[in-house]
C-alpha cells in the first residue's frame, strides 16, 4: 500500500491537520510540576522538538505563542514538511524550523540542538521495532537531562477489541483493485455491512463509539491509524520498560483527566489499584480497571526530586506558575461529569478559588495566599486547584497578560499576524483547523465562522462598524449564516444576527481574547 521510501507507512495520503493540546509546554510544565520535576520556566529559552509533527500545526501554535523559545518539526514525509514550512512563513512564524529527516536519518544529524521537550504523538504505535529503536537513540542523545519526552501511543487492553475490525479492512483493502482512497473506501462499506450484521446493544461502549467514529471519518484519519504496515499495540509496562534504554523514568499522564484517577475510576476499582506499592505497577492496574485504549505518557530523563514528588506544593517553581480561566464566560459549576460519574465542588473555599480567576490568571502563589485565610493549607489548596485544572474548569496559563485595557475608539489588531492569516484563511473556507494561537495561555483555542468573520470585522473596520462588514463579507463570499441547520435569508436577518453575536462578544469574549492576546487595542 506504500512504496519503498514510506518502509510500510502510508504516504499517498498526507495526516490530517490535527491539534493536540497535550503537547503543550504549558501543559507539561503543569504535570511535571505536580510530580516534582522542575521543567524550563515559560520565558526561558527552551529548545521544543517534535517527531514525526505531521502538517505541523501544533507545532507552529506553541511556535507563535512562545517566541523567546526555539521550536523544531521533523517528519520524513516531504508534503508535511511543506505545509509545516508554508504555515509558518504565512503566520510570520521565526522560531521555528521544519526538516525532512527519517527517524535513521535524526540519529546521524548533527545540526541539532539538545531539547527540553521531545514530543511524538502517534507515531509510536505506527513504526517498526527498528524505528523504535532509531527514536530511543535520538532521546538518549537529544534530552537534555531533566529534559521532558511526551510518547502516546495505542494501548492495551483497550484496544484489543480492534484487532479484528482492523483486520477485516486490510482484507478489503488487499483485494480491492485502484489507489489506496478507492481501497479504505471500500473497506470502510464492507465495515459498515459488517456492523449492520452486528448485535449493537451486545457490543461495548467503546466498542461501539469506535466503530461508529470509524465510520464518520475522513480518509486521511483512517489511512495513517488503521493502514500502516507496522500497528503495534503497547501494554503501559513495556512501553516504561522500552524507554529505560533512554535513561528516561516514567513520571505522569499528560491527559490532565488521567492526573487524577478518581475520575476516571470508581472506588472499588481506586481501592483495588491502591492495593499494588510499584508506582509502574499500580499504573499499569488503573489501565487494565479502566480498559485504556490510548496514553499521553511523559517521561523525564532522570529522576525528579523526591522532597517535591513527596509535596509539590513545597517546590518554588510551581508558586510561580500561573493557573487562569478556561472559558470567557467563567461561570462556576458546582457540579461537572467526569468519566467516573459525577465531580461536586459545593465547599466555600471551592467557590472562593474559582472566583479567583474571574478577572484573569494568578500564580499558584496567589492561590495559597487566598485560600490559607480560609484554613487551607498549601498541600491542600493545591490538591483543590489541581482538581479543577483536570476537570477542564481552569487551565494552566503561559504568561501573565497585561491589564487589558479596552479602545476607546473601538478599534483593535492582531498581535499575531499568525492569527490574522488565520481568521483570513477560516472566513475564506480554507482553514484546515477553526483555532487561533494565545500566546499568554501558551496554546491554540478554538473559535466558530461566526467569531472569525467578527474578529475579522473588528480589526478591519472596528467595532461600530464590525456587523456591516461582516454581511458585506459574507455577501462578498456568497455565503449565509447558518441557524438551527437553516441558511439565514436576507441581509436584515443577518445584520440582526450579527449584532446579537457582536453584543455578546463585547459583553463576554472580548476582554478575554484580550488577555489571551488574540487581541490588543491600537
Amino acid at each position: 500500500m506504500s512504496d519503498d521510501w514510506g518502509e510500510g507507512y502510508v504516504t499517498e495520503i498526507d495526516y490530517t491537520w490535527g491539534f493536540h493540546k497535550e503537547l503543550s509546554p504549558t501543559n507539561l510544565a503543569w504535570v511535571a510540576l505536580l510530580r516534582g520535576h522542575t521543567p524550563p520556566g515559560a520565558d526561558d529559552p527552551f529548545t521544543y522538538g517534535e517527531l514525526g509533527c505531521g502538517n505541523g500545526l501544533s507545532l507552529n501554535v506553541f511556535a507563535a505563542s512562545h517566541p523567546k523559545a526555539s521550536f523544531y518539526g521533523m517528519d520524513f514525509n516531504p508534503s508535511h514538511i511543506a505545509n509545516g514550512r508554508r504555515t509558518a512563513e504565512q503566520g510570520g512564524i521565526r522560531n521555528v524550523t521544519f526538516l525532512e529527516r527519517s527517524f535513521a536519518d535524526l540519529v546521524h544529524e548533527k545540526n541539532l540542538p539538545e531539547f527540553d521537550y521531545i514530543v511524538l504523538h502517534g507515531i509510536w504505535s505506527w513504526v517498526s521495532a527498528e524505528n523504535r529503536q532509531h527514536i530511543v537513540t535520538f532521546l538518549r542523545d537529544r534530552l537534555k537531562p531533566g529534559g521532558l519526552a511526551y510518547v502516546s501511543y495505542n494501548a492495551l487492553p483497550g484496544w484489543s477489541e480492534m484487532v479484528t475490525v482492523r483486520r477485516l479492512m486490510l482484507d478489503v483493502a488487499a483485494r480491492t483493485p485502484g489507489d489506496i482512497e478507492t481501497k479504505i473506501k471500500t473497506a470502510i462499506e464492507w465495515l459498515r455491512k459488517y456492523w449492520d450484521t452486528q448485535n449493537k446493544e451486545a457490543a461495548s461502549r467503546s466498542y461501539r463509539n469506535r466503530i461508529e467514529r470509524i465510520l464518520k471519518s475522513d480518509v486521511s484519519y483512517l489511512a495513517h491509524e488503521y493502514f500502516n504496515k507496522d500497528w503495534t499495540l503497547f501494554f503501559f509496562q513495556d512501553v516504561v520498560q522500552e524507554l529505560r534504554v533512554a535513561k528516561l523514568t516514567w513520571l505522569t499522564t499528560a491527559t490532565l483527566e488521567q492526573t487524577e484517577p478518581s475520575f476516571y475510576l470508581s472506588r472499588p476499582k481506586l481501592a483495588l489499584a491502591r492495593e499494588v506499592v510499584d508506582p509502574i505497577d499500580r499504573e499499569q492496574m488503573r489501565d487494565f480497571l479502566g480498559n485504556a485504549s490510548f496514553r499521553r505518557d511523559v517521561f523525564l530523563k532522570g529522576t525528579p526530586d523526591a522532597a517535591f514528588a513527596r509535596e509539590p506544593s513545597s517546590n518554588p517553581a510551581l508558586l510561580s506558575r500561573l493557573v487562569g480561566p478556561r472559558r470567557s464566560n467563567h461561570i462556576f459549576q458546582p457540579e461537572v461529569k467526569v468519566s467516573a460519574g459525577t465531580l461536586s465542588f459545593k465547599e466555600e473555599h471551592e467557590r472562593a478559588l474559582f472566583e479567583l480567576f474571574k478577572d484573569g490568571p494568578r500564580t499558584v502563589a496567589e492561590v495559597f495566599d487566598s485560600l490559607w485565610a480560609m484554613g487551607r493549607n498549601n498541600s491542600m489548596a493545591l490538591t483543590s486547584l489541581a482538581r479543577m485544572v483536570a476537570c477542564d474548569l481552569l487551565r494552566p496559563w503561559a504568561h501573565r497578560p497585561t491589564e487589558p485595557r479596552l479602545s476607546d475608539r473601538g478599534r483593535y489588531r492582531f498581535p499575531l499576524p499568525f492569527n490574522e492569516q488565520t481568521v483570513v484563511d477560516i472566513i475564506a473556507n480554507r482553514a484546515k483547523k477553526q483555532l487561533v494561537a494565545a500566546p499568554y495561555a501558551g496554546t491554540g483555542i478554538g473559535i466558530s465562522v461566526r467569531e472569525a468573520y467578527l474578529l475579522h470585522s473588528i480589526v478591519t473596520a472596528g467595532l461600530r462598524d464590525a456587523v456591516a462588514h461582516a454581511v458585506a463579507t459574507l455577501e462578498g463570499a456568497n455565503r449565509r449564516l447558518i441557524i438551527d441547520g437553516r441558511p439565514l435569508q436576507g441581509r436584515k436577518a443577518h445584520e440582526e444576527e450579527l449584532s446579537r453575536e457582536l453584543d455578546r462578544f463585547q459583553r463576554y469574549k472580548l476582554l478575554h481574547f484580550l488577555r489571551l492576546g488574540v487581541l490588543e487595542p491600537v
